[in-house]
């Protein structure tokens, strides 16, 4: 239906205009980096009256400070806010190569002087506050209310707690879209071992196929279906016995078993005669033909639907292109993570040549007109959970390590004059009992000589800068606060994306798995015109 594909549209794109424009005016302080958060002043780059704010709440209030209801009410006074920080900073110096520090922007510029107005307005750039996502909802629930049909309980077999979340959820949305597409075959990419390809094959019956870059992991798929195909009764059984114990929904007797679940020898039957799968070990890009890999997997239909549970990096970006330049391909679901790997068009990749790079963001029309650009800082940033957070703490328990990295890279600056990027420490804070041990295997590590420096002088560094450990996680608070808004680009701008072309009906972006569990929680639902979501045939 092209009228409700142009309202969609017309709402993303205001959307993700309102969230560049916000998210432009702190890019500066999305791509901080921890280390330097002493030897750059930072917190005396906070205004004061949000610093004295945050000083004032008791130490308690800290973990759910980005969860305040507060501040998940839309604000108008909140965009009406505008400021521009005076505050003294430390200037840039230039040694050798090096500057003192290698952030953009410096020094930071901030548009708010309250604390509840900044709070209040990151947090209106939360997907679920957005205007887009909130009708894709209320589209998913109008043509979606039918429950999947699964054969049986959920097996979680060899899965933890969180896949477990993930596989059930993502398979039953995934079956309602296959099903809406009228397709009976999924491909999978970037598989892994094979958790939620064998969740449709087995619960579901569609024939699958999992692509994966990792020739352990496909093998390690195709074993776990075999394994699955030999203790499948005896674990649906196990699943039903636990369902009716846990919820007491039935009595596990067995009439009730014989209900839900066939006999060993209907079981074999089914077996043998049961929908395919394939796993192909494969790295997949935009370039690639999609219809080498699906196209001799025999099955009634040639029609097929993309699938992805957590494609890292640059791999959801090349599902959405597959999805468009492959005709066969009807319908997909998408659920991305790993945003920090994402090659960025107006952006260098620290770690590879800019030739080697092909751009994954920005992809729509509205972002490549204004040139954003995110930064790799920037997406490292958009992967703090802000719900998660909220419930485990600052961080998730890593002040400490923070604090000391920070903290070491003062001793570097006093003792060498100059820090250098190759000085790349590692996670070594958890092997070491204090402060003064971590220094030393620090320096150790990087071969640089700590003869001159006693641990009375280390200590004497923590007692200078004590201040600076209780300021670091309430300024963290502040850089995590963006982090729904980061997403969000992301999101909203490969959902652009895909409804500027002509080919696709209208694309949805829908909250999958609780953000708590599994924060990386929204997936894209996108369909080709002739397997319209909503209107059936064009």
């Amino acid at each position: 239906m092209e009228t409700r594909k142009q309202e969609l549209l017309a709402l993303c794109r205001a959307d993700l205009q309102l969230a560049a424009d916000f998210l432009s005016k702190y890019l500066a302080l999305a791509n901080l980096h921890n280390t330097n958060f002493i030897i750059n002043n930072y917190w005396n780059q906070v205004p004061q009256s949000i610093k004295d704010s945050l000083e004032s709440l008791p130490g308690t209030c800290m973990s759910g400070l980005l969860m305040k209801d507060e501040w998940q009410k839309e604000n108008k006074e909140a965009h009406s806010q505008t400021w521009k920080s005076t505050a003294s900073s430390l200037p840039p110096q230039k040694v050798g190569s090096n500057l003192l520090t290698e952030d953009p922007d410096f020094p930071l510029v901030w548009q708010h002087t309250d604390l509840q107005h900044y709070m209040s307005e990151a947090a209106s750039f939360h997907m679920n506050k957005l205007s887009y996502p909130r009708q894709c909802e209320e589209i998913y629930s109008l043509y979606f209310n039918k429950a999947a049909h699964r054969s049986d309980p959920f097996v979680s077999h060899s899965m933890g707690e969180k896949k477990c979340h993930e596989v059930e959820l993502m398979a039953e949305v995934a079956s309602q879209v296959a099903r809406h597409s009228q397709v009976n075959k999924i491909v999978d990419l970037g598989s892994g071992k094979g958790y939620l390809a064998t969740t449709l094959v087995m619960q579901y019956g569609y024939n699958v196929i999992g692509i994966d870059s990792q020739e352990g992991n496909t093998h390690g798929a195709m074993q776990r279906k075999q394994r699955l195909e030999k203790q499948y009764t005896g674990l649906v059984e196990r699943e039903v016995r636990h369902s009716a114990t846990k919820q007491k929904a039935w009595e596990a007797t067995e009439k009730n078993l014989q209900a839900v679940m066939p006999d060993e020898t209907e079981t074999r039957k089914h077996s043998a005669s049961s929908p395919s799968y394939k796993a192909i070990t494969a790295y997949v890009s935009p370039e690639d033909d999609l219809e080498k890999y699906i196209g001799d997997v025999t099955c009634a239909g040639s029609e097929c639907m993309l699938t992805g549970l957590h494609t890292c990096g640059n791999l959801a970006v090349s599902m959405a292109k597959l999805f468009l330049k492959t005709p066969s391909c009807k319908a997909m679901l998408n659920v991305g993570c790993c945003y920090h790997q994402v090659d960025e068009m107006f952006a260098s990749n620290p770690f590879a040549p800019q030739e080697d790079c092909l751009p994954h963001f920005p992809l729509s029309s509205v972002l490549i007109q204004r040139s954003f650009k995110l930064g790799r800082n920037c997406r490292m940033l958009s992967m703090q959970a802000m719900e998660k957070s909220a419930v485990s703490g600052v961080g998730g328990g890593g002040e400490r390590s923070l604090f000391w990295r920070a903290l070491l890279q003062q001793i570097l600056l006093d003792m060498h004059g100059y820090w250098s990027k190759e000085w790349i420490v590692g996670k070594i804070s958890a092997k070491c009992s204090d402060f003064t041990e971590y220094v030393y295997k620090a320096l150790k590590r990087l071969k640089l000589d700590h003869s001159m420096l006693s641990p009375s002088d280390i200590n004497a560094y923590l007692e200078k800068y004590k201040e600076s450990e209780k300021q670091m996680p309430m300024f963290f608070q502040l850089r995590i606060a963006l982090s729904p808004c980061i997403e969000s680009i992301i999101l909203l701008d490969r959902c652009l994306y895909l409804m500027e072309q002509e080919s696709t009906d209208v694309v949805l972006a829908k909250r999958l798995f609780d953000p708590v569990q599994s924060p990386r929680c929204y997936g894209i639902i996108a369909n080709k015109k002739h397997a319209s979501l909503v209107g059936g045939s064009h």
